[in-house]
């Protein structure tokens, strides 16, 4: 895992806190110049009458009291300036239809997002909630704008040759939001969607209906079963299949960093094992999931030979841990099935409490 610092100083890698306060200060002083000073670091969000204003060509949204009025009287002038800040004003009318809020909390927000991302563009794939999408796109379209202003960790403005042209796209996978028991739910904040809509403002309601990273003890093993089982229920064993295979994917990945010994650890502690509770889930899981942990192996080559086997109607001796998870019925779903799926994610609660803290 990779922490994009936002600091007051440059450093190589990270954000600097200075660039971002300049930039969207500037962004607010010429929408306040504009569109006038009521558009700009509202308490309620804006109006569609501002709405409009912004997303209107200055020819005709310029502000009565802006001091760019005298220029409306020279033929193009108007025309000239829109042409010549358009991936500006794309900037300034993207945010405020997004947001309906122009404000340097905002602003700073989204260029932090984009100076955070811009290093994996052409390189990686980001697997991210359909919600996503509404950052990403825009990133791609004003592309030219972000980098007009110089990398993300330099306080001044650069101009290098060297940021000219498009580049690469930013690949990505959207997916639906998780389903926990009857609410959708973003993965990274139990205060979203469904929680916010159907919670009635109780987080002790949010508590019992969603898994948290503090559900990392015996003592939750009730409360997560109890989700999972909802889960299966009220949304759809599809939806149960995904948080588990997920979660097994994140436990992988935590073996690789921190090796098995601190999962084993965790779940020794509480009176079980990782084999015991993935063969509760799956009695052929514990030694797939072995074989993808072994240290030199090649995830791809290892699916491939499962495509193979498959091709080729020979014995399949090795199936991809989360397409065997995947592929579970309502009727798989047992009593112990739901019990190792609870112990396997409070296992990787803990791991990801005591890899990140």
């Amino acid at each position: 895992m990779r922490v994009h610092a936002i600091v007051p100083y440059q450093k190589k890698g990270a954000i600097n806190s200075q660039k971002l306060t300049m930039i969207a200060n500037r962004y607010l002083e010429l929408a306040a110049v504009l569109w006038g000073d009521r558009c700009v670091e509202t308490v309620a969000p804006l109006g569609n009458a501002e709405l409009a204003a912004i997303g209107r060509p200055l020819q005709v949204s310029v502000a009565a009291d802006s001091p760019l009025q005298s220029l409306s009287r020279f033929p193009g002038a108007l025309a000239a300036l829109e042409k010549a800040l358009a991936p500006h004003l794309s900037v300034i009318r993207t945010i405020a239809q997004s947001f309906r809020i122009l404000s340097i909390e905002t602003l700073c927000y989204f260029f932090a997002q984009y100076y955070a991302q811009d290093d994996y563009r052409g390189t990686h794939v980001k697997v991210a909630p359909s919600s996503e999408r509404s950052f990403d796109e825009p990133y791609d379209e004003l592309d030219f704008a972000f980098r007009s202003w110089g990398e993300g960790h330099d306080a001044s403005v650069g101009h290098k040759a060297s940021r000219g042209g498009k580049r690469r796209q930013f690949a990505a996978v959207y997916l639906p939001q998780y389903v926990l028991g009857d609410w959708m739910l973003l993965p990274y904040t139990p205060l979203s969607l469904d929680a916010v809509a159907k919670g009635g403002g109780s987080t002790q309601a949010v508590r019992e209906k969603s898994i948290l990273l503090s559900d990392s003890a015996g003592a939750s093993m009730a409360k997560i079963e109890t989700v999972l089982r909802h889960t299966a229920a009220r949304a759809s064993v599809p939806q149960l299949n995904r948080i588990i295979m997920d979660v097994i994917c994140f436990l992988q990945a935590g073996i690789a960093a921190a090796g098995r010994a601190p999962v084993d650890a965790i779940l020794r502690s509480e009176g079980s094992s990782l084999d015991e509770s993935l063969g509760a889930i799956d009695v052929h899981l514990p030694d797939y999931f072995g074989v993808e942990c072994e240290g030199e192996v090649a995830a791809g080559e290892l699916w491939l030979s499962w495509l193979d086997s498959c091709e080729r109607q020979n014995p399949v001796g090795y199936v991809p841990s989360h397409i065997l998870i995947a592929a579970r019925t309502e009727e798989e779903w047992t009593d112990p099935a739901f019990r190792g799926a609870a112990q396997i994610i409070m296992s990787a609660n803990r791991l990801a409490c005591d890899l990140c803290y």
